[in-house]
Parts: structure tokens; sequence; C-alpha cells
């Protein structure tokens, strides 16, 4: 067994956004992404609908973050998705976004990830 622990890193941000969550939530979504982020690339691997679900699956591959593989494993709409997501050979990112109604709608992000230990012998 390896002695090697991973390292934590723990980031959040709170964003105040003037529109309903139901007008912005639905954006949140590797396909629905195409329609308001430049240069927006992903690969749909799984999804029964065909856009954000519980249990979707896609990959992106831009330059400065390399390949990654997202999953959702929170989908409740207009309240919150989460996702997992693998950084090959890098490490793991858990994203929570959770959508809060009031004080003027608040999207809160929180961000926790670990490197691999591959990461850290560079």
């Amino acid at each position: 067994m390896s002695d090697f622990k991973a390292k934590r890193v723990i980031q959040s941000c709170d964003v105040r956004i003037s529109a309903p969550a139901a007008r912005v939530f639905p954006l949140l979504c590797p396909v629905r992404e195409f329609d308001w982020i430049d240069l927006w690339s992903c690969d749909l691997i799984y999804s029964d609908s065909g856009v954000a679900e519980y249990n979707c699956i896609f990959q992106t591959d831009r330059e400065g973050e390399g390949k990654r593989t997202w999953v959702v494993n929170r989908y409740e709409p207009n309240k919150a998705i989460e996702f997992v997501i693998f950084q090959h050979d890098l490490g793991v990112i858990k994203m929570d976004l959770l959508w809060l109604i009031a004080n003027s709608s608040l999207l809160i992000a929180r961000f926790r990830s670990a490197t691999l230990p591959k990461l850290e012998e560079v």
C-alpha cells in the first residue's frame, strides 16, 4: 500500500444572477452550453434525454485543462446540479452548484479537488 495521501483543495464562490432559476438552470448542461460558451466543445457519452440529467456523462478536452470526464451525480431541476470531474492523470474535482431562490437569485458554487500520485511526483 502506498503512503500517498491526496491533497485536497476546497474553493467556493457566490454568484448573483438577475434571472430566474428556471431560465438559467437549463443552461448548466453539456448540450445547452453550446448556446452561451464561446468555443465550447464536448462529447456526450450518455444521457437518456439528450441533455443534463442524473448520471449524464460527457467529456471535454479544452486547451489548458486537458481531457476531462464529467458525471452528473445529482440533478434537481432549478435547485442543484453536481458534477464529479475526472481529470485524466491529474485528479478529481467535485463541483456542486446550488441555486438559492431567496436573496435575489444566488448561485453557490463549491469545488473540491484531490490530486493523484502522478501529479505529486512532478
